[in-house]
């Protein structure tokens, strides 16, 4: 209430005041209606200080200039720019206010968050940095758009400049308008059994619609109304199976039934969150990198012009030991590697072993050592050298092997997760279609392809050197040359070159995390005054 009166009182008293005043009297009443932030009203003070306390937006008859309409119509359609609808309108409800100074403030103000968000992402946890080489918020505002000839191109220039955040941008408009109309008239009834092609299915003329209204069966095909699951009704499945991370095998079964039920709105989300995580860091980077998107089970090698040069399955964690979003570089990689068991393991999973079975160790291939890495025992082991397992004086690690957790190869990014990517002996987890199986590492389909990849310009490693490690029995570290950009990401939405958009499960809930942050930092109109609604 305290901040409403406030804000009341700035209204009603400063129209007295010239616009010098009238700018820090607008950014106090900014701050306590809509919460704008500090770094905001910082940005806006340069502006002001630039222009010589002069209006920005108005021309001397106190009219929008035509930079300033532009700018208003990319926040009246915002929608169009990937953002949720109304996530500009506090602003665009006080731009419209019949008060010059409330007015070109406010749009100033509009115009640092609308950068920050295309720049940067509107919740982006890393935000440090310049806003563009060479050149501030501030300066942006003031020189790009304010006193620019093309606001709209201006703006776009500071997205991510990527087929892909593009394509999914349309693709995100067609799907708002697909939820817009999903009342969940078309849901599926639950089946006892999977329902194969040519199967009678009494609601194949329901499926029919929903395949169609989502792109999976062509509006051209059969009308579905022989009650039967036909050859056309099956690939149409297999499709949709396909784009949803599913087994494609054009059955009818509750995966499938539960995938095609989910409310379309999710889908939306999926998008919006993926267009936002796009707009981090990882999302404006160009190659070469590697790329693992964690909900996919994917890892790709992007060149030097972002196009992919090789790619292949990987397996993930567990959502109870999910892999961590991070950025890092690829700077060694190491041949027939020790695995240095995590404490966790150790203590969760080998010492209960230990108890049962003595003989544990040199059934797999462990060895245990002292805190300086020498070797205590192999064998058959002591009550007291199991204690010290358990207390975490003495460590667990497994020798190179076939036997050996991370395989044959090892890729190390330094990062304060430990977590790595690696070869695995288990290679029939790669045909599963979910592959959230490790405790937070990434396990690589192809290890020795990518170690090509990374060896690729080091004439000490030729193909005939990698072939030896790869069938040695003790470790060797290949150091590289120039250290390669590695970044784990989260994103549920993809679209193919031809425009067919993808969708993954939200593994660890990081969507619905991130959409509530989103949601809680939007500001609110209440009570007639802007500002954000109150916390209950």
């Amino acid at each position: 209430m305290a901040a409403v009166v406030a804000a009341a009182t700035l209204m009603g008293c400063s129209r007295e005041h010239g616009f010098e005043q009238r700018v820090d009297e607008t950014l106090d009443l900014l701050a306590h209606t809509q919460g704008v932030r500090p770094d905001v009203r910082k940005d806006a003070e340069t502006i002001y200080t630039r222009s010589g306390e002069k209006p920005v937006w108005l021309n001397s008859q106190r009219q929008f200039t035509p930079q300033a309409l532009s700018l208003l119509e990319v926040l009246r359609n915002s929608d169009g720019w990937g953002m949720r609808s109304g996530s500009y309108s506090v602003y665009i409800e006080s731009i419209m206010r019949p008060d010059p100074a409330i007015q070109d403030v406010s749009l100033t103000a509009a115009a640092l968050i609308l950068v920050n968000d295309l720049r940067f992402g509107r919740a982006n946890p890393h935000k440090s940095g310049k806003f563009l080489p060479g050149q501030s918020r501030a300066e942006f505002v003031y020189a790009k758009l304010a006193h620019g000839n093309d606001v709209e191109r201006e703006l776009r220039a500071l997205e991510p400049a990527s087929n892909a955040y593009t394509q999914l941008k349309l693709a995100l408009q067609t799907y708002r308008q697909l939820a817009a109309g999903d009342q969940g008239s078309l849901d599926l009834p639950a089946v006892t059994r999977p329902i194969e092609s040519g199967d009678a299915y009494e609601n194949a003329s329901r499926l029919a619609d929903r395949l169609r209204i989502l792109g999976d069966l062509p509006q051209s095909g059969e009308s579905a109304g022989t009650g039967k699951f036909s050859v056309d009704l099956a690939d149409a499945v297999r499709r949709f199976q396909n784009r949803h991370g599913l087994q494609a095998d054009g059955r009818l079964g509750k995966a499938t039934i539960d995938a095609l039920n989910t409310p379309l709105e999710e889908d939306v989300q999926k998008i919006e969150m993926t267009l936002e995580r796009m707009r981090w860091p990882a999302g404006s980077s160009t190659g070469p990198m590697i790329v693992v998107n964690i909900p996919e089970f994917m890892l790709r090698v992007m060149n030097d012009t972002n196009e992919v040069e090789l790619e292949m399955r990987a397996i993930v964690g567990k959502p109870g030991s999910p892999t961590p979003l991070l950025s890092g570089q690829v700077g060694s990689l190491i041949f027939n590697p020790y695995w240095n068991v995590p404490l966790s393991i150790q203590k969760n999973e080998i010492v209960p072993s230990l108890r049962k079975d003595k003989s544990y160790l040199e059934k797999n291939d462990y060895e245990i050592t002292d805190s300086r890495g020498r070797v205590v025992a192999d064998r058959g082991i002591s009550d007291g050298i199991l204690a010290k397992l358990e207390s975490g004086q003495f460590l667990v690690r497994q020798r190179p092997g076939k036997n050996n957790a991370l395989g044959s190869i090892k890729f190390v990014f330094p990062n304060d997760h430990d977590v790595y990517a690696h070869d695995t002996p288990a290679r029939s987890l790669f045909r599963k279609d979910d592959r959230a199986l490790s405790h937070g590492c990434v396990r690589l389909e192809k290890p020795w392809a990518l170690a090509e990849w990374l060896l690729a310009d080091d004439p000490t490693w030729p193909p005939e050197r990698i072939a030896e490690a790869k069938g040695g029995s003790e470790p060797v570290q290949a150091q590289l040359k120039h250290r390669i950009p590695i970044f784990l990401i989260y994103e549920t939405a993809s679209v193919t070159a031809d425009g067919e958009v993808h969708f993954f499960r939200d593994l660890y809930g990081e969507d619905a995390k991130l959409a509530a942050q989103m949601e809680e930092s939007q500001p609110q109109v209440t009570s007639g005054v802007l500002g954000r609604r109150p916390r209950e």
